[in-house]
């Protein structure tokens, strides 16, 4: 039982971040003409949703 809870953890967490993803290419696009400014804006985002995901190795 406890396989399926991580599994479906899992998978939320990876539809999450194809969001997230969808939404980001989404913005590059419409706005490529700021594409500085977007990228400032975006990556505190994505480094959130990297630490919150990949948590730095204890070592």
């Amino acid at each position: 039982m406890e396989s399926t809870g991580i599994f479906i953890q899992v998978a939320l967490t990876i539809e999450y971040l194809i969001i997230q993803l969808v939404f980001v290419i989404y913005l590059f696009i419409k706005v490529a003409p700021h594409i500085e400014c977007v990228l400032i804006k975006v990556a505190p985002r994505i480094k959130y949703v990297l630490i919150k995901v990949a948590p730095p190795s204890p070592c």
